[in-house]
């Protein structure tokens, strides 16, 4: 007998001493013995198979063992049959991510079916050699402008009596069109105020701003500029109509890029667009080669998930092959995986602490120049240490750990710099998209002294301006700058329309006929500086020694000024 039953038996004779003592039937001891004997035979080897300690007290605990462990090695008995076989390993979860050292999962590289290009609608709508302003028209038509103007009356005509409104006269399309080429030419010259392109001075004049319309004219339509309603419901309108243009007009190439910037919302003016303090965050799909804004969409009071913004702007590109650039703050592997289902590829720097980012890739000790691949759902994560920095990137279409030349030497030993091939197309579709940018927001429309709202609207003329110079250079052959394509547009909109008589429609040129106006009294042989009873205070009967010197050029009588001056020229009875 070994210990154990040693032990299980001296404690079922010291519950038999206790048992006698209440009378109780010692057959029913023996049955009682021999189920304590039992019950430890199965405690001892449901705690070997468990590999923890087992409390049992009554037959419920057994059979609430049993039932927890009924996909395990035991039998329909509750135990096993005296060898005790090793635990099958646990079924992984559907949604479970296990990453593995090894390519097991085949990652498959969708090819590009699209047709990359200008639209046949566009090529249709232009001439045999259309010019700067033919392209940009395409882009904003007639009736845009349009738009714009009825806002503008109709914002100005409920200011009423405002000084906003102060010498007023209803706007017309062209005369908008007109304010626009101003405003992209003040962007390009950049002085400090407004006032300063309407100067006389040699060392500040710009005559062709006060050839096409006066600085009061400019700056009441500054001031009255609308485009929509107040209402936020207006303004996504205008975003759809702006979204729908770009996409009908061209298609990207095969790689894209998705990234967001800041529209500085508030008076501060920074130089920077996408570093702006204060805005309102626009998130945007372009083209990596060219920098064409494709769609854009902008935040409206609910954030949305990386995953979310990601797939509503590539929802009009799936399943054509498309390579999608993606920055850190939306790259995750559930992201990757719903583009591979889109039949999309996927490249992008992901943080290491990204949900379902494998752990061993994060803790792996790696040295300088060398790469880690983890594989996973047709999805591969690398680990690659560059001057002591650790970078981590998610790729669709990479599997390969090897080095490539990228084209730069170092400084000292002047080696061909080695990188991964992921690091390198990330790096390349990036880098394009850069290079574009940069021209847009060096020459932004939007200003310091422009409205809320308003910098808005000229954040989406600007994106058009900047697509219309992509578009111009596909259908020309041409290389024309961002900055000379602007600038050409701005001119020949000057120079195509018809603004209004500025000198017949200003209020305060309008008396020069039929105005009054005071005058000192002429001096005659007897005064030099004469002087008589005032005309309004003498039919008052008004009794003052005070005379006047001044009398109304046109109608000869001696008035004070300013009241009697104007109490004569406008009441009947005074």
């Amino acid at each position: 007998m070994s210990v154990a039953d040693d032990n299980c038996v001296k404690d079922c004779e010291i519950e038999r001493i206790f048992i006698k003592t209440e009378n109780i039937d010692e057959q029913d001891v023996t049955e009682y013995e021999n189920d304590r004997v039992e019950m430890f035979r199965i405690k001892t080897e449901i705690s070997n198979c468990l590999g923890e300690h087992v409390e049992l007290k009554r037959d419920s605990d057994i059979e609430e063992i049993f039932s927890r462990n009924a996909d395990s090695e035991f039998d329909s008995d509750g135990y096993s049959n005296g060898e005790l076989e090793e635990s099958a390993p646990k079924k992984p979860r559907l949604n479970e991510w296990i990453w593995e050292t090894k390519n097991a999962n085949i990652i498959q590289e969708f090819h590009f079916s699209g047709s990359p290009g200008v639209n046949s609608e566009m090529l249709e709508s232009l001439l045999e050699n259309p010019n700067e302003l033919d392209v940009f028209k395409v882009m904003l038509p007639n009736h845009f402008w349009c738009l714009i103007s009825r806002e503008t009356n109709k914002i100005a005509n409920a200011n009423g009596n405002d000084s906003k409104s102060e010498g007023w006269f209803p706007c017309t399309p062209d005369e908008i069109q007109a304010y626009f080429a101003l405003t992209v030419l003040i962007a390009q010259m950049g002085n400090s105020r407004i006032s300063s392109y309407w100067s006389t001075r040699a060392s500040k004049e710009t005559p062709g701003f006060g050839r096409v319309m006066s600085r009061q004219r400019f700056v009441r339509l500054l001031q009255n500029l609308n485009f929509c309603d107040n209402e936020a419901g207006q303004l996504r309108i205008l975003v759809d109509y702006v979204n729908k243009r770009f996409r009908k007009l061209y298609y990207p190439e095969r790689d894209l890029v998705i990234r967001e910037t800041l529209v500085n919302y508030l008076s501060r003016s920074l130089p920077d667009l996408r570093h702006a303090a204060y805005g309102v965050k626009v998130y945007e799909i372009s083209e990596s080669s060219s920098g064409y804004c494709l769609q854009l969409d902008m935040y409206s009071g609910e954030v949305p998930s990386s995953e979310t913004v990601v797939m509503n702007l590539i929802k009009a590109y799936t399943g054509k092959g498309h390579t999608l650039h993606v920055d850190i703050q939306y790259s995750s592997p559930s992201l990757f995986l719903k583009l591979v289902q889109q039949e999309t590829n996927a490249i992008g720097v992901v943080h290491p602490l990204r949900r379902n980012m494998p752990k061993h890739l994060r803790v792996a000790n790696v040295d300088k120049n060398e790469v880690r691949v983890a594989f996973c759902r047709s999805v591969t994560a690398f680990k690659w240490v560059y001057k002591k920095e650790e970078q981590y990137l998610l790729s669709t279409c990479h599997s390969d750990e090897g080095l490539v030349e990228c084209g730069r030497v170092t400084k000292g030993t002047r080696k061909m710099v080695l990188m991964p091939r992921v690091v390198l197309d990330y790096s390349n579709g990036m880098d394009s998209w850069e290079k574009y940018w940069l021209h847009l927001r060096s020459f932004a429309i939007k200003r310091g002294y422009i409205k809320n709202q308003q910098k808005i609207f000229y954040y989406l003329v600007d994106l058009a301006l900047f697509n219309s110079c992509i578009l111009y250079n596909h259908l020309t052959g041409s290389e024309v700058t961002v900055e000379d394509f602007r600038r050409r547009v701005a001119e020949r909109l000057l120079d195509s329309v018809k603004l209004p008589n500025y000198t017949r429609s200003e209020t305060r040129l309008l008396a020069v006929n039929w105005g009054h106006f005071p005058r000192h009294i002429l001096p005659d042989s007897y005064q030099i500086r004469p002087s008589r009873k005032c005309k309004v205070c003498k039919a008052r009967g008004i009794k003052s020694d005070r005379s006047t010197r001044f009398e109304c050029k046109k109608c000869l009588e001696p008035l004070h000024v300013p009241d009697c001056f104007k109490i004569f020229h406008t009441s009947l009875n005074f």
